[in-house]
């Protein structure tokens, strides 16, 4: 959690507008005047001072690291002092007064999972919210699409750079190394994406086996390159934030799962994706791909 203390951290996740502006959206729909909110993962409070702003009696501003002492200054000095109650600790050892009319968690990691979005939303529901209140996000859609790309990943190395052979490269490419997609567009896709993982955090329905397969259809020929994987958070009634090519630029890119080489593919040609979690400790994950 080291990271999260981190003000350059926190300045990258300030200075997405897209982010902010779907949060405050869905606080303003959710919360009623004098409603009780829960922040899980403050961070410098910029959620708990916007459920303030939109009608919250208080708000429980729960923080793990030494980032919590920018935010105390920051609620002062925006006159929230009074309803902003900050809170240090993890929030699966901490223990409210009263329950929340609304509780609201923008631990959204890379892929969704990497900050252990799953335990804290499920913990934050049973212990925090009041039976029938709201939880922001609801639910979150994970989604994967196969692509074809000359301009990053190996797609890049098989073509020549500035005129030279660069194939021998491509042979070396980590094809187990997630990376993030700096230049897919929606032009690179050769199928629609197809939901991996729905998670409805309203429900408490977590996920065990993450083991799926995925069938496309390619729609023109091309060479399978790898995957992109996007997601979109329904943060409340109908309020989506989105991370896929060709959205809004948020803070967390479109994550590439490569193959270690080109799969050239025909229109009409079956794609089948295995992926799954590793056995590794923390979030990694395996995947192949074959045509049919």
């Amino acid at each position: 959690m080291s990271g999260f203390s981190d003000l350059e951290m926190h300045l990258w996740m300030l200075r997405d507008d897209a982010r902010a502006e779907a949060y405050e959206r869905a606080l303003i729909k959710a919360i009623r005047p004098g409603d009780v909110v829960v922040d899980v993962g403050a961070g410098t409070c910029l959620l708990s001072m916007m459920a303030c702003r939109a009608g919250a009696a208080r708000v429980y501003a729960i923080e793990e690291t030494g980032i919590i002492d920018l935010a105390r200054t920051l609620v002062r000095e925006n006159g929230y002092a009074d309803r902003v109650i900050l809170l240090r600790g993890n929030s699966g050892r901490i223990r409210l007064p009263e329950s929340g009319d609304v509780v609201v968690s923008e631990t959204i990691g890379s892929f969704v999972f990497s900050e252990e979005i799953l335990e804290t939303m499920e913990d934050a529901r049973r212990r925090f919210l009041k039976p029938g209140g709201i939880l922001i996000p609801g639910q979150i859609s994970i989604r994967m699409a196969p692509f074809e790309s000359w301009q990053e990943g190996v797609g890049f190395l098989e073509r020549p750079v500035r005129g030279f052979d660069y194939r021998a490269a491509a042979k070396l490419f980590d094809s187990k190394t997630v990376a993030a997609a700096k230049a897919i567009g929606k032009g690179h896709l050769l199928d629609d994406a197809r939901a991996l993982y729905e998670i409805d955090f309203r429900a408490g329905a977590g996920i065990t086996d993450f083991d799926r397969t995925l069938e496309f259809t390619a729609r023109r020929d091309g060479v399978l390159h790898g995957f992109v994987g996007t997601w979109r958070a329904r943060l409340h009634d109908d309020v989506d934030l989105i991370c896929e090519p060709g959205g809004p630029p948020v803070c967390w890119p479109p994550l590439l799962f490569p193959l270690p080489g080109g799969i050239p593919v025909r229109a009409g040609e079956r794609i089948v994706l295995s992926f799954g979690r590793t056995e590794r400790p923390g979030w990694h994950w395996r995947w192949s791909a074959r045509t049919a």
